[in-house]
């Protein structure tokens, strides 16, 4: 990795022997303080002018001038990035007085570069707003906290887009004015861009109106080791590794992927905490341990250890919900300092689950109205405030609830993400139970210093403030429908319906005993793999830690609550023929419009067959742990007419093969057509 003051990436290359190739030319000799970075779609050829040697990054795949330029910021070395999309080079005078200014004491703020145009003659004029393209300066660091480029937007809008999320951040950004602060389009330098565009982008209307600061949370092309953890999960821990496998599994689940977990064991009687830790094998996973001191000083040795720049609290016994990280980044926004959410209690021997609602906006009149504070196990905030602040170490609970009130009264601003975030465990070992008169007296107390430093007069503002509050609009009909397949394992028998290489996966993970049945879709002319669907069974939630690492996203997941007598309870094999007619429903919801005939297909049958008629067919083999495999066949048809000769046919022919028809209802349809308009139907062998 090059090392340099600044380095400049550029996303559309020049033609060689251009007016831009050759200014690009001058950049790379006149500047040693500057590296230049040229992007191609599918590989970066870095040059440094010390050196002009290309380092060549290949991708294997063609990429957007989002996802390389962040790529390439991934890469990079240096303290600044002048980022250059578009048709567009930043000539010598503008790099001689960046690198003036970037050597400033002050030097950390941004700057959204003027655009102009070469018209001849050295005459240079301004780009129309409407031109795509542009240039930003920018430090590294906040670049990459802030995720890059957004890679699900055009990539015209990519860089109005960051600069409007590091507005919305807080970023010092400075005003660029003048030729000497401008990048220069050259007319007829260019060819056409190969750059490949962003599956479903959403609609310009929807980029312009987003409030969000993080981009990419999910899917990033920045690769693992050039990350830093964006979030510190923070758990302490007292002799409670019991809970505490369930409690790392459900984080090392999240949708968002790149935080840390600082465990702090607080002096427990044991090192099974620390097995805990080395068994699940995760290097994001710090164990750190220190004599007992009590739950706050162990808070603060974790923010001490901390490398993220927010901070999620986490209990050793509740279980975070896949989309709590997410959930807490996307609701940051510009006037936002922290976010807070919804939670559910569970009982850890009924299941039984009740929902919690803490009001939006909390504040000090929040806390004056009712003294509720957000959940302690939903927030998102810097770390740098609790380093700040800090735990109060002279209480032994509720210290949560002073800590986010003491925040708040020091002007932190909290928002609601209006989400349930954790699963709350219930048990007769937790701090809210043992302690619960400490508990409701810290409690108290923080109320009431709080009600001192505001006086009677603006504590009853506030109040009356407070009341006005309103609760987030959050479902809590049904709970178990809609979290019960977060619940430990003890209390849920948990299933998943997995897409893509389902054999292979699993095979991988060293689960084929769970799985209960794979359905391939095939094409039947070809056999060439359309699709591949299964269902596994008993699946912990060691088990989905495996999957997100193997990359199995989007797992649809249920989940029933385990009987004490389900061993006793007998499987219902579903008859064939029903079978039959729900797998024919599911193919036609496919194409509405056209007929669908599906054919069950016999055991050593060797031939079966083929309409020519058919506007698409296909091939799909079910296994399954209670009836073996199951061969099928699905043809579609354009007219009601010719799938009844098809069905005709092959009752005449096939005999043995079970057959469902779907029509479009277009018209009514006789079953006993005898087909002698068909023609010849045609075999084809069944390997």
């Amino acid at each position: 990795m090059m090392t340099a003051l600044l380095e400049v990436i550029i996303t559309c290359p020049p033609q060689p022997g251009s007016d831009a190739a050759r200014v690009l030319e001058a950049l790379q000799v006149e500047h040693d303080d500057v590296v230049v970075t040229v992007l191609d779609d599918q590989f970066l050829a870095k040059v440094h002018p010390s050196t002009a040697v290309p380092s060549l990054i290949s991708t294997n795949e063609a990429i957007s001038q989002s996802q390389a330029v962040n790529l390439a910021a991934g890469e990079s070395g240096s303290a600044m990035l002048l980022v250059v999309q578009g048709e567009f080079i930043p000539e010598t005078a503008l790099l001689a007085d960046l690198v003036s200014r970037l050597r400033e004491p002050d030097a950390g703020w941004w700057m959204a570069l003027e655009r102009r145009v070469d018209a001849g003659a050295n005459v240079r004029a301004e780009v129309p707003s409407s031109m795509p393209g542009g240039a930003v300066l920018c430090d590294r660091q906040t670049f990459m906290l802030l995720r890059g480029l957004d890679e699900s937007i055009d990539d015209a809008d990519g860089l109005r887009d960051l600069v409007r999320r590091a507005r919305a951040f807080g970023v010092p950004m400075r005003t660029a004015g003048g030729r000497t602060h401008s990048v220069t389009r050259f007319s007829a330098s260019y060819e056409a861009t190969k750059w490949s565009a962003p599956g479903a982008r959403p609609a310009d209307d929807k980029v312009a109106a987003r409030t969000t600061v993080f981009a990419n949370l999910r899917e990033w092309s920045v690769r693992r080791d050039n990350r830093t953890p964006l979030v510190s999960v923070v758990i302490a821990t007292r002799d409670r590794s019991q809970y505490l496998h369930d409690s790392l599994c459900s984080v090392l689940y999240q949708t968002f992927e790149d935080f840390e977990i600082i465990v702090v064991d607080d002096g427990s009687g044991d090192d099974s905490a620390r097995r805990v830790v080395e068994a699940l094998d995760d290097p994001r996973i710090r164990y750190f341990r220190q004599e007992p001191r009590g739950i706050s000083a162990a808070r603060n040795r974790a923010a001490l250890e901390s490398r993220g720049y927010f901070t999620a609290v986490h209990d050793d016994d509740d279980i975070m919900l896949p989309w709590r990280l997410e959930a807490g980044l996307l609701s940051m926004s510009e006037g936002v300092d922290a976010t807070y959410g919804a939670w559910v209690n569970f009982d850890e021997v009924s299941g039984e689950m009740r929902a919690f609602l803490t009001k939006q906006g909390f504040g000090p009149s929040l806390n004056a109205f009712s003294g509720q504070g957000p959940g302690h196990g939903t927030w998102m905030l810097p770390t740098r405030l609790v380093l700040a602040h800090r735990y109060d170490e002279n209480l032994t609970s509720s210290v949560d609830h002073n800590l986010a009130s003491r925040l708040a009264w020091n002007g932190v601003r909290w928002s609601h993400c209006n989400k349930v975030l954790y699963l709350r465990r219930v048990h007769e070992g937790q701090i809210s139970r043992t302690e619960a008169s400490t508990q409701k007296a810290g409690h108290i107390l923080t109320v009431f210093a709080n009600a001192l430093s505001a006086g009677p007069s603006d504590f009853q503002k506030l109040r009356d403030a407070g009341a006005e509050l309103q609760y987030p609009k959050i479902s809590s009909k049904d709970l178990f429908a809609q979290f019960g397949a977060w619940l430990p394992d003890n209390l849920v028998s948990r299933r998943a319906i997995v897409s893509g290489s389902v054999t292979h996966r699993l095979f991988e993970l060293d689960m084929p005993p769970i799985l209960n049945y794979i359905l391939e879709e095939r094409d039947a002319h070809t056999g060439k793999l359309r699709n591949e669907v299964g269902e596994i069974g008993e699946i912990s939630l060691a088990d989905l830690v495996k999957f997100r690492a193997l990359g199995m996203y989007n797992l649809r997941l249920t989940a029933t609550r385990r009987d004490p007598d389900e061993a006793d309870v007998v499987t219902q094999v579903i008859p064939a023929e029903p079978a039959l007619e729900r797998l024919a429903l599911v193919l036609r919801k496919r194409s509405p419009e056209q007929c669908c005939l599906v054919l069950r297909v016999p055991d050593g049958a060797t031939s079966a067959p083929q309409f020519p008629g058919a506007s698409a067919s296909i091939r799909v083999s079910a296994a399954t742990s209670l009836v073996g495999r199951v061969k099928l066949l699905g043809f579609f048809f354009d007219d009601d007419r010719a799938a009844v000769q098809a069905l005709d046919r092959t009752r005449s022919e096939f005999p043995d093969f079970l057959a469902h028809l779907l029509t479009t209802g277009r018209a009514p349809v006789s079953l006993t057509n005898d087909g002698k308009d068909f023609g010849d139907a045609h075999h084809s062998d069944l390997g």
